[in-house]
């Protein structure tokens, strides 16, 4: 399904479209759509990678914590050897 959404632009931005927009040979409709997924899909990546950096953050003390645990294990382990 298709939602039609009123659009004002800026002149130079309008006449840059309509420039660009000839010479791919594609409707403007086309190319104002795929100028937004594109945005989207930046933006997505943008959010992702900061909902990764958060997670990452909370689990680095745990991360920390069980290295500490296995660096323990192996130097027990290479002293009884």
């Amino acid at each position: 399904m298709s939602k039609a959404i009123p659009l004002k632009l800026k002149e130079d931005v309008f006449k840059e479209t309509e420039n660009i927009r000839n010479y791919l040979n594609i409707t403007r409709n086309a190319y104002i759509t795929a100028a937004i997924q594109g945005f989207n899909a930046t933006h997505q990546q943008t959010i992702l990678k900061e909902k990764l950096k958060k997670e990452s953050l909370l689990v680095q003390k745990e991360s920390m914590k069980v290295l500490n645990e296995y660096e323990a294990i192996e130097h027990d382990i290479s002293a009884k050897y």
